[in-house]
């Protein structure tokens, strides 16, 4: 039998919902859906650092090099709902995955006291010698907890986007999260939805990294299943997509074209012309996206009293 990473129910270990072959780590993985809590996760959940610092995922390779340093589709769904609740400067934010810094150094100039961690040094470097961030380490979870008890650090607002499908054992990594909560403290972060349009059509076509597959996603959630691993692990959970903005933008579907092997050469030219084309066909599939409830689901919530 299987056990559920996040509920612990047992799985039958013949009941998998797919194979994948993962030509980064030579190792097969078999995917499971719990029916106890709703979480589809991959085994063996074995989490390898190394994969994000070897660039085969084009974002790492850009961050490593100090570009796509913009806010994403998640961050910017944050800030419009920091505006609405009293969660103003001077506050002590931690960003857990902070990846180059683009998101805290915007937090930065809005005031907020800002710290990040990632385990991936690359990055790192970019966060410290290209946004110049003062409080952010090379540290993963488990390390900078340590780190934080010996400082007698807590935090009024613990961010994590796109950081809790790469976890082997997300209610461990949460109770973390909340050991470096302040009182009164609020958790929020994003998850891919699994339930996305075009989500199978877009796990097929992007086969040169399996961005979506283990070694580096290992838990595919939906609204019912991420609600509830928050909900067991004690927060009160607020629940909403992210809206789909820059991530469909017409220059984003170019780069994506160009990465799956179709080649437009540096004639500007044309470049010009096939972004005037993408403009308004991106325009229709963020609506479309946007209307399904969006390529990911965002989550905000504090510890029960």
């Amino acid at each position: 039998m299987i056990s559920c990473p996040s509920c612990g129910s047992s799985v039958s270990e013949d009941k998998f919902l797919r194979q994948h072959f993962s030509d980064i780590v030579k190792v097969e993985y078999k995917l499971y859906h719990c029916r106890s809590c709703d979480l589809e996760f991959w085994v063996p959940l074995v989490f390898i650092k190394s994969i994000y610092e070897n660039e085969i995922i084009e974002e790492y390779s850009l961050w490593h090099q100090g570009e796509e340093l913009i806010l994403s589709d998640n961050h910017t769904t944050f800030i419009n709902y920091l505006s609405h609740q009293n969660l103003i400067p001077p506050k002590k934010i931690l960003d857990v995955g902070c990846g180059s810094g683009s998101f805290i150094k915007y937090l930065e100039k809005m005031g907020f006291e800002v710290w990040g961690i990632d385990i991936d040094s690359k990055s790192i470097n970019v966060a410290k010698n290209k946004l110049y961030l003062k409080n952010v380490y090379n540290f993963s979870i488990d390390e900078f907890l340590d780190y934080a008890i010996q400082n007698n650090l807590k935090f009024d607002i613990i961010t994590f986007f796109e950081v809790l499908e790469h976890q082997s054992d997300p209610v461990k990594f949460l109770n973390k999260i909340s050991k470096l909560l302040a009182d009164g403290g609020v958790i929020a972060g994003s998850v891919p939805n699994r339930d996305r349009l075009f989500a199978e059509f877009t796990r097929k076509i992007n086969t040169k990294s399996d961005y979506d597959f283990p070694p580096h996603h290992f838990l595919w959630f939906s609204k019912k299943s991420l609600k509830f691993l928050l909900d067991k692990v004690g927060f009160e959970p607020e629940i909403f997509p992210v809206r789909v903005e820059k991530y469909m933008s017409a220059e984003r579907i170019l780069r994506y074209l160009e990465t799956i092997g179709m080649k437009f050469g540096k004639y500007n030219f044309l470049k010009s012309l096939i972004l005037l084309i993408l403009r308004p066909v991106s325009f229709v599939i963020r609506s479309v996206y946007n209307i399904s409830g969006g390529l990911g689901i965002m989550f905000v919530g504090r510890l029960k009293v």
